[in-house]
Order: C-alpha cells, then structure tokens, then sequence
C-alpha cells in the first residue's frame, strides 16, 4: 500500500476511530458484525459507514501498516487523548 493511500484509507476511517478501536479491527477473531454494533452504538454511524470503516481499518492493518498509521495519528493534530493512545500502539507494535 502507498503512503498516500495508507492516509486516504486513515481518514476514510477517522483517525479517532482507528485508534479507539484498534484492537477490534486487529482481531479477526471478532466478526464485523460485532464492530459495526460497537460503532453504532458509540458514534451513532449508519451500517453502511461502519461497514466502510471496518473494511478500511482492517485492510490497513492486513497490508502490515498499522505501525505507519499509529505514526500518521501520533503526529497529527487530534486530540491529545488520541495521540497519546497511538503512541502507545506504536510502543506494542515495535
């Protein structure tokens, strides 16, 4: 996957979004199904955008750019909360 598109498929899923529920994408032992209900439930999207999200996050992390999108978030301009969590990430997926 190509820099550009790893942000493009980032923002499609929101950067907040991906590092909130990192661990769901990154599981496949968690069916989709129960993502989009998460979804549904915490941010109030339409089945269609959670199913997006979904296929998005977890194409990113299938493609092994997980730790560049952890990267993209840690030096964005999202919510401190948001940044601190990636880098977190980051620190697990080194």
């Amino acid at each position: 996957m190509k820099p550009d598109q790893i942000e493009r498929e980032l923002n499609s899923v929101g950067k907040g979004c991906f590092v909130t529920y990192y661990q769901m994408f990154a599981d496949e032992s968690i069916e989709d199904r129960e993502i989009h209900e998460a979804l549904k439930k915490d941010f109030g999207y339409t089945e269609n955008s959670c199913r997006l999200k979904t296929s998005h996050a977890r194409s990113i992390i299938r493609t092994g750019n997980a730790r560049r999108a952890m990267e993209i978030i840690s030096e964005s301009e999202s919510e401190k909360v948001l940044r601190a969590l990636a880098l977190r990430y980051l620190e697990a997926l080194a």
